[in-house]
């Protein structure tokens, strides 16, 4: 009885509990930004599915992620980003975002300027700097800081 409940209880509890912080986590952070979904983790197992909450029905069981456009999929990332951050190196101080514009497209990329915006909001409030690397000109606005590389190299 000590080795099934060492081996296989304690470590399924402790990952559900971790997977529930995560996603409360998770959505907080959706919520700040304004996304049109939430994430659900599953029953089984240890993945998560979308639920829109802005009134489209959606197929049962939850969809996974291949149902949110560009934006809302980076929303998503860096949502869950931020939330592993928090739960698991609140203490670093800093989060690395490594081109987070990658296979975007120019409207989504546009989105990504205004997540931006409410991210260093929510960074400032829990006193988190955020790291950001990038070739997107489009972005560089809704950054606090700039550091042109290419400038540095004279390119």
């Amino acid at each position: 009885v000590r080795d099934w409940f060492h081996y296989r209880e304690v470590p399924r509890i402790m990952s559900q509990n971790v997977m529930r912080d995560l996603t409360a986590c998770v959505n907080s952070y959706l919520d700040q930004f304004n996304a049109p979904f939430v994430v659900e983790a599953e029953e089984e197992g240890f993945g998560f599915r979308c639920r829109f909450i802005d009134g489209r029905t959606m197929p049962d069981p939850c969809p996974d992620a291949s149902l949110l456009s560009g934006g809302q999929k980076v929303a998503l990332a860096i949502a869950f980003r931020m939330a592993i951050y928090m739960c698991f190196g609140a203490e670093l101080g800093l989060l690395s975002l490594d081109e987070p514009t990658a296979y975007l497209d120019e409207a989504s990329i546009g989105h990504l300027g205004e997540l931006l915006q409410k991210v260093g909001e929510v960074a400032r409030n829990k006193g988190l700097q955020i790291l950001m690397a990038t070739h997107e000109k489009e972005i560089m606005p809704f950054l606090d800081t700039k550091i042109d590389l290419g400038a540095m190299k004279g390119e």
